[in-house]
């Protein structure tokens, strides 16, 4: 039978004869291709023999290579992976499990599948992972470049040749090859399974603690139980009837007004948003280590934002954004002032937290934009604000209209819209337009509040914020026009809430603090317990704010198939809410999806609850969760060890 054809037809043909020419006369790149296509045709001319009833050569592979870059005077030697991409498709079948006659040793496998002899008529995704089988079966190398008969370029040729691909490029550019872990180096390790026992779990739908064993695995609360069944993987830990309470969901944040200002109108409000950027991940682990695993960002988080903290970049809370808020002119997100003529507002109708839009299509288009670009739900202005410069706190805001064109377009992309209001009028101005939430909501009355309960609204006061506004501590914050309004709504806050909760309205938690005032986040737990039962106050961060989110059935309680975000406290919330305004004190340990972010100690109580941790920049932490990527202690600093 004749030898093998050619085998790469774009920019040489391997198998017939060459003219001789100068080596340094061709591009070292083309020298490489043609290195690779000689060393692919010796296997094709032995796998052809082999038709013709010859017994197959004992072809050394890694001597070939040397050879083959020799003769076209390579500086290095062409990667395997080169090498196979060179061999046809229809070839491969054939030629590949010949290349693991023999172990092949000494090679990156960071830019290749390793896939066993079984899957060998598979294309596989390009990822890296560790090749490993209990008899040790030998691997091969498997390239997921569909062909390289079309095209093949060399991009650079320099050391990095002799063991990866990362510098070859095949058909459509792509780079070939590349691992996760190299393009996503902050991904997480996968959660380990913990069990805990003698844990008190606090059930906030029943208002009830009843001793449990619970497990959690990949993220996930996997069994309740009574009793522990221990498994070799599973770390044991003993939380000595502490109370295991479901992780906090803070319904009304402001990520991207970040401290470092002493003034509102430093506060995120304006100036270079890079700013915010740079500190936002100091903000969302001091959120997290608060125990809020959850956040629902009204105004100004992006989708960078949360994707960064899902992938494990820096550890946050999970995050459910609006992107921007929307306002009309002169309304609660319109930061020019009264002196200021500009038509166009905060740096082109759109500052970092929201966008001024007028009218049905502005309205719509703006909506479409916030849904398009990552929100999870759509904000509006539908009242006069506190922070705002021009407009009253009676105001009522955006035309019917505009709310109901704004509404559409969340009921079309299956989300809803929520809206800032204070007033009765502005709070069933937007209810009856289609609004599913309220935000605040200061200044309800009886009426209202029933209305909201017929129409299934959800509200989230926000009663800290005025609170930390009008205190000596930050004094100087709020301008003194702002003062003002800030007096009226703080007056009335505890009284609508009262009103609200009598009338069986859903009431989610929420805090709203910008700039230097997040630090007071969790002081809202307190300031609430003033008025409802400890039960009530722990049911709106977690029950009913997972149900504000449409999480109801993954968030908000410890039950099988929920997320793994959990609390470990020394006391129990549903007896005194209020020893959750103090979490540096309280909140003993977090876990979200399974991960520990937090375990702390204080002399006399909890020390190493979870394994691995060491100083983060806000106390103690486990590294599992971090990007160290350091590796457990040894079982016996697994075991949890109390004084």
């Amino acid at each position: 039978m004749a030898t093998a054809t050619a085998v790469v037809t774009s920019t040489l043909t391997v198998g017939g004869p060459r003219k001789k020419a100068a080596a340094d006369l061709v591009p070292e790149s083309e020298r490489f291709l043609r290195a690779c296509a000689d060393v692919a045709n010796a296997l094709i001319e032995d796998h052809e023999a082999t038709k013709d009833g010859r017994p197959p050569r004992d072809i050394k592979l890694n001597a070939l290579r040397g050879k083959m870059s020799k003769k076209h005077k390579l500086k290095n030697i062409p990667p395997l992976t080169a090498i196979i991409a060179a061999i046809p498709e229809h070839y491969k079948k054939y030629i590949l499990p010949k290349l693991i006659a023999k172990p092949i040793h000494g090679h990156n496998l960071g830019s290749v599948q390793l896939a066993p002899l079984t899957h060998l008529n598979k294309v596989t995704p390009l990822v890296s992972q560790a090749a490993s089988h209990e008899s040790h079966q030998r691997f091969l190398f498997f390239s997921s470049l569909t062909s390289v008969t079309d095209k093949m370029t060399v991009t650079a040729h320099d050391s990095s040749l002799d063991t990866s691909l990362r510098s070859v490029t095949f058909n459509n550019g792509a780079a070939g090859g590349i691992s996760e872990k190299l393009i996503k180096p902050w991904k997480l390790p996968p959660q380990k399974t913990y069990v805990l026992h003698n844990a008190r779990v606090v059930d906030p739908v029943m208002g009830t603690v009843s001793p449990r064993v619970v497990t959690i695995a990949d993220g996930l609360i996997t069994a309740i139980g009574v009793s522990v069944k221990l498994q070799s993987e599973e770390i044991l830990i003993d939380l000595q009837g502490r109370y295991l309470c479901p992780g906090l969901i803070d319904c009304h944040v402001h990520i991207t007004s970040v401290a470092g200002e002493a003034t509102l109108g430093g506060a995120g409000m304006g100036g270079d948003p890079a700013v915010s950027y740079l500190r936002q991940p100091f903000l969302c682990r001091q959120m997290l280590d608060r125990g809020f695993t959850t956040v629902r960002d009204v105004g100004g988080a992006t989708l960078a934002l949360k994707e960064a903290i899902e992938d494990g970049v820096f550890a946050g809370p999970r995050l459910f954004i609006a992107n921007k808020a929307l306002s009309q002119t002169g309304g609660h997100g319109d930061v020019r002032g009264s002196h200021e003529k500009s038509q166009s507002c905060c740096g082109g109708q759109s500052g970092m937290l929201g966008v001024v839009v007028d009218g049905v299509d502005e309205c719509t288009r703006a909506a479409r934009e916030q849904i398009r670009t990552g929100a999870d739900f759509i904000k509006i202005m539908a009242s006069g604000g506190v922070a705002s410069p021009t407009d009253r706190l009676t105001s009522t805001q955006f035309r019917a209209a505009e709310i109901e064109a704004i509404a559409d377009v969340a009921n079309g992309s299956g989300t809803y819209v929520t809206a800032h209001a204070y007033t009765p009028q502005a709070v069933r101005h937007a209810v009856v337009n289609g609004v599913r939430g309220i935000e605040h909501g200061n200044l309800i009355d009886e009426e209202t509040a029933e209305l909201m309960v017929r129409f299934g609204v959800y509200l989230t006061p926000t009663l800290v914020t005025y609170d930390a506004m009008a205190s000596n501590k930050y004094a100087g914050f709020l301008p003194p026009t702002n003062q003002a309004k800030n007096r009226a709504v703080l007056e009335r806050g505890l009284e609508s809430l009262r009103i609200a909760s009598n009338a069986g309205v859903i009431i989610c938690h929420g805090s709203d603090l910008l700039g230097p005032l997040q630090a007071e986040q969790s002081r809202e737990f307190a300031i609430r317990a003033s008025v409802l039962s400890s039960t009530k106050v722990l049911q709106g961060a977690t029950v009913n704010a997972a149900s504000l989110l449409r999480q109801q059935n993954t968030l908000g309680q410890i039950r099988e198939g929920f997320k793994a975000d959990l609390l470990v406290l020394d006391e129990n919330p549903l007896d005194n809410a209020a020893i959750l305004s103090h979490p540096e004190d309280n909140v003993l340990a977090v876990i979200k999806d399974g991960r520990v972010y937090k375990s702390g100690y204080r002399p006399g109580k909890l020390r190493n609850l979870m394994p691995s941790y060491v100083a983060g920049p806000t106390g103690p932490m486990c590294t599992e969760a971090g990007a160290t990527g350091a590796d457990d202690q040894d079982q016996a600093n697994d075991s949890a060890d109390f004084s």
